[in-house]
This record gives C-alpha cells, structure tokens and sequence, in this order.
C-alpha cells in the first residue's frame, strides 16, 4: 500500500474495449483459474465496470478480477466464502 492509498499495479488509461474482446478476454484460455460458473460473472462484471463509451483500464480490469484470485502471481488457493455455489 502506498501513502496516499493503494499502490496502482497497472495503467490506468482506459482503451475501448467491445463485448466480443471482453468475451474473448475472459476465458479459460487466457484466465485459466476462473471456474466455469464465474467466467459469465466476470464477463459481466467487466462490461459493467466500462464506461458508457465502452472505455477501461487495465487497472480497472484487475480490480474485477480481484475477488476472482486474480494477481500477477495467479489464483494459489480459493478464497474462503467466496464465489462458492451451494
């Protein structure tokens, strides 16, 4: 954590990014800890996080995939209580 908040990880100029590239994005073959169940949540969290005119960030991308197990070093363990179907 930096003095004043969060230390940013990645850039944060955003780019458009359409439904099919978020499509392609979150997929197993290039998110391969994602569940099949939360490919579809992801997606949608993504395409949420966008801005009206379609544009985010890779800083903004991480922080979806956050609560997913995403990180630069990948998914080790699942999070306890989180993301678990019953």
């Amino acid at each position: 954590m930096g003095f004043f908040g969060k230390t940013i990880l990645y850039p944060t100029e955003e780019h458009y990014l359409s439904e099919k590239e978020v499509k392609l994005l979150v997929s197993p073959s290039h998110v391969p800890y994602l569940k099949q169940v939360e490919e579809g949540e992801v997606r949608q969290a993504v395409l949420a996080r966008r801005r009206a005119d379609g544009k985010i960030s890779l800083q903004q991308i991480y922080e979806v995939l956050s609560p997913y197990g995403g990180s630069p070093e990948g998914r080790q363990t699942p999070k306890a209580g989180q993301n678990q179907q019953i």
